[in-house]
């Protein structure tokens, strides 16, 4: 089993690079931002748990432990058109630029 094209991941930490990308695009990017992690993120009528997202964290901790909260709060920092836009372009073939050497035939 080829792990890196094969297993089912969920898409959250794929998710980091896109949310960072579109707030880089957006102008809103900041390394040094740091965001208050409670253990817990509301947003609308949804309540995540997040135990092991506590105390404040910067950009480089976040990517680097996968914090979901930072990157909830970059999202909505980014706005949802923003968002879509750079999720769009992440998915498109073309935008991605050539693959060297890889070999994606699944077996």
């Amino acid at each position: 089993l080829n792990r890196t094209i094969q297993a089912q991941y969920p898409p959250g930490s794929s998710f980091k690079t896109v949310t960072s990308i579109a707030a880089m695009k957006a102008g809103v990017f900041d390394p040094n931002w740091i965001v208050h992690c409670t253990g817990y993120f509301d947003i609308g009528n949804v309540h995540m748990v997040l135990p092991e997202e506590k105390g404040d964290v910067s950009y480089l901790e976040a990517f680097t432990y996968s914090y979901n909260t930072y990157f909830m709060n970059l999202g909505l920092k980014v706005g949802r058109d923003i968002l879509l836009d750079g999720l769009t372009a992440a998915l498109t073939p073309q935008t991605a630029g050539p693959v060297v050497g890889a070999d994606l035939q699944p077996g």
